[in-house]
């Protein structure tokens, strides 16, 4: 049986594990990663402060409102290393800066399923590419709007990681496990990869970042949200699954837009001049190698080997 933890008891830096809320995108994150979590926070310089990145930006929140409803499970640094100054230094810089939570929350829904799923049915791919031309519609408007420029916009389990990653080599989280090796991002590189002849032009197109039917702005998102939910939770890995072309050029121009808006850089007139000398895969192949934007909830609970569960916190102790 868990150890109850309680308010006064969490020391600086502990990473915070929120259970599932009532929410499709919260239940969406739980079921693709197959946690019982969906979101992480730290305990800050007092116990009583929680640090997190949360809509609309890294933030400082009593603790007592954000866990009321809440199961919270309470992870520690597994080290030596009894300062955590340094992290929480770097968590206040991001809170300084007001690093943005992006908007488009529902790209990290697309994301983990690009990470976690090995091949999806034909119905979740017309789903997700719904999806994924809504989140591109998003954010290719904020890319224009120029609002995260010079920024780094991330995610909580990101944040979290981020802040132990940045703070040393004593502090780094270590995965052991890093279950996307054979993920559905890597099918979908093989595939570009394989068609290249004929789908490269649609690639190259890519590029110019211009917005989807705006048709997509209008898609009931609750309903998309649960219809993908209903179409993950009776899905079966199944090697008889193909991809679809339309869903490997929507993932790829997703990954180009968010390679852009997570760089703040506007390389696009370089990329379209060398187009015919440029890896056309390459927003794939980048968003691969960017582990730190995938680091889950689920990671932080069970696939870090030197955090360690001290217990649930109890909601009701007082502080």
């Amino acid at each position: 049986m868990d150890s109850m933890v309680k308010i006064a008891q969490l020391k600086q830096g502990d990473i915070l594990l929120f259970s599932t809320y009532d929410d499709w995108e919260s239940k969406l994150i739980s079921l693709i990663t197959n946690s019982s979590v969906s979101h992480s926070a730290m305990s800050y310089f007092d116990y009583n402060q929680i640090v997190e990145e949360t809509p609309p930006c890294a933030q400082i929140n009593p603790i007592k409102d954000r866990i009321a409803g809440r199961t919270i499970t309470v992870m520690r640094l597994n080290s030596n290393v009894g300062d955590m100054t340094k992290v929480l230094d770097i968590a206040k810089d991001c809170v300084d800066k007001q690093e943005p939570y992006p908007e488009v929350n529902l790209a990290l829904v697309g994301i983990y399923i690009l990470f976690k799923k090995s091949m999806i049915s034909a119905p979740l791919q017309n789903l997700l590419c719904t999806l994924m031309k809504i989140v591109i519609n998003k954010l290719i408007e904020l890319i224009d709007s120029g609002i995260y420029k010079n920024s780094h916009p991330m995610v909580c389990s990101q944040f979290v990681y981020h802040c132990y990653e940045n703070a040393g080599d004593s502090y780094k989280l270590i995965l052991k496990d890093k279950e996307y090796i054979n993920s559905l991002l890597k099918s979908v590189s093989q595939f570009l990869d394989d068609n290249m002849i004929d789908i490269k032009p649609k690639l190259i197109n890519n590029f110019h970042m211009q917005s989807e039917d705006s048709s997509y702005n209008s898609v009931d998102l609750q309903k998309l949200c649960e219809d993908i939910y209903n179409e993950l939770a009776k899905e079966e890995s199944n090697s008889d699954h193909v991809l679809s072309e339309e869903f490997a050029v929507t993932i790829h121009k997703f990954c180009l837009a968010v390679n852009k808006f997570i760089s703040g850089k506007d390389t696009e007139a370089s990329l379209l001049h060398n187009a015919e000398n440029y890896l056309v895969t390459s927003p794939v192949i980048s968003m691969i190698a960017m582990e730190e934007a995938f680091v889950t909830p689920k990671d932080l609970l069970s696939n870090c080997v030197n955090l360690y569960k001290v217990g649930i916190l109890d909601n009701n102790s007082t502080i």
